[in-house]
């Protein structure tokens, strides 16, 4: 067995990545600024029992040689979605059920599913932290991302304005090669 720092992600993992940003971003106001500042890491982040982390980077810098009439530097301000999936969950075990959360893990459209190609499990991974990256984008003061009013349902992490996105990767990018399992184990 490999030992994590052996592991790396897969151009492939890169590529199905921003081939879901373009594909639930196009067309969004916004979207194209989502899509230039996004960054996805792949590796050893975070702690083995977190898949995977989304946020909003938020950084500054000075113009240089620009400043206010009354002297105090200009800053331009970045901001930057990200996601991170942690090394241990580019490998997973593709005997068992891809797990999701227990309030959606019998949902057919998002929720636990059986595959025994690890790739589908690590995309449904980065589907589910990108739905996080994108709904978060559309609520951060920083960001002109722009949803369909059948996306704005709630303002919650994992509430239905998030599944509606997720369901969307889901649908185009994993479940037409899995399997949908209802026995959580």
């Amino acid at each position: 067995m490999k030992s994590i720092k052996q592991m790396k992600p897969t151009i492939a993992h890169e590529l199905i990545t921003m081939q879901m940003v373009e594909y639930i971003t196009k067309g969004l106001k916004g979207g194209a600024q989502f899509r230039r500042d996004f960054r996805a890491t792949f590796g050893t982040v975070g702690t083995a029992s977190r898949a995977g982390m989304y946020k909003i980077k938020n950084s500054r810098h000075k113009l240089r040689g620009r400043t206010f009439p009354n002297g105090k530097p200009i800053y331009v301000y970045n901001y930057q979605p990200r996601i991170k999936i942690h090394q241990g969950h580019l490998e997973p075990d593709p005997k068992k059920p891809y797990e999701e959360y227990d309030h959606i893990h019998d949902d057919p459209r998002i929720g636990n599913f059986i595959s025994g190609d690890v790739d589908n499990h690590v995309n449904a991974t980065i589907a589910h932290e990108i739905a996080h990256a994108v709904f978060s984008a559309s609520q951060h003061r920083g960001f002109l991302l722009t949803l369909p009013d059948d996306w704005l349902i709630d303002n919650s992490g994992h509430g239905e304005s998030w599944q509606a996105i997720y369901g969307v990767l889901r649908d185009r990018f994993i479940n037409p090669y899995v399997e949908a399992c209802y026995e959580y184990a």
